[in-house]
């Protein structure tokens, strides 16, 4: 496939899901990062990729993704949460929530079959880790959608159809999972003895105020030298 014309200079976005679920009432117990997928380098590129076989794959000439694939990818994922209430609760960014939960998404397929009965078939892998990197739960998206016909639009129409259909999966996936995950364990540093009762703490650890008298460290006695020897006095031959 060539295009031509004034399809050669036209540029592609993608679309947030849409048919979203109500908003929730009350907000998560998480927050969430979503960091720039990662993907092959046949994807890393704002080329709108097609498979003419199994083995093959080419770029159409011509139109093209207004940005990289997996920055697309990244800015419409949030905007389908953004969307469906999340807006303060979802972030691009490390670091702009402490402790925040993060959802990882490697791009494995992202292309249209072409042929008799070309399909847009979007592969990707999604990752929830908590905040110490443990991992939540993960989950393998696959997505095809058929293209009505053989023209570029036809197949950046399927793909963009595809995506909204993957990217609402992902947000109700991960929203369900983080919903029911176990909350993390506190810190060390919180759940040593700050939180001990004083009657289970160690004497050495427990406040002044806390202990009783048999536990109190004794105090310094002054040096007591009533009970040693004198030495001898020195013998006057000796001088």
């Amino acid at each position: 496939m060539t295009g031509g014309g004034k399809e050669a200079s036209l540029l592609y976005s993608l679309k947030p899901a849409t048919d979203l679920p109500p908003a929730p009432e009350a907000p998560p117990s998480w927050k969430l990062t979503i960091p720039e997928p990662t993907t092959l380098l046949a994807y890393n590129t704002d080329k709108i990729m097609t498979r003419p076989s199994p083995d093959e794959s080419r770029a159409l000439e011509g139109p093209r993704w207004n940005d990289s694939l997996p920055i697309l990818v990244q800015a419409k994922l949030i905007e389908t949460f953004e969307n469906a209430g999340y807006t303060d609760d979802v972030t691009r960014t490390l670091g702009d929530f402490p402790n925040s939960d993060q959802l990882s998404i490697d791009i494995r397929r992202f292309d249209v079959s072409a042929g008799d009965d070309p399909t847009a078939t979007i592969v990707i892998l999604a990752k929830l880790q908590d905040p110490a990197g443990g991992v939540i739960g993960s989950k393998k998206f696959d997505v095809t959608e058929p293209a009505t016909g053989n023209e570029p639009r036809d197949y950046v129409d399927a793909l963009r159809a595809a995506f909204e259909k993957v990217a609402l999966d992902i947000l109700d996936w991960s929203t369900t999972t983080l919903a029911s995950a176990p909350p993390p364990p506190p810190p060390a540093d919180d759940a040593g003895a700050a939180d001990m009762p004083a009657e289970d703490m160690p004497a050495e650890d427990m406040p002044a105020e806390d202990m009783a008298p048999e536990d109190m460290p004794p105090e310094d006695a002054p040096a007591d030298f009533d009970g040693l020897p004198m030495p001898p006095e020195p013998d006057e031959a000796t001088q």
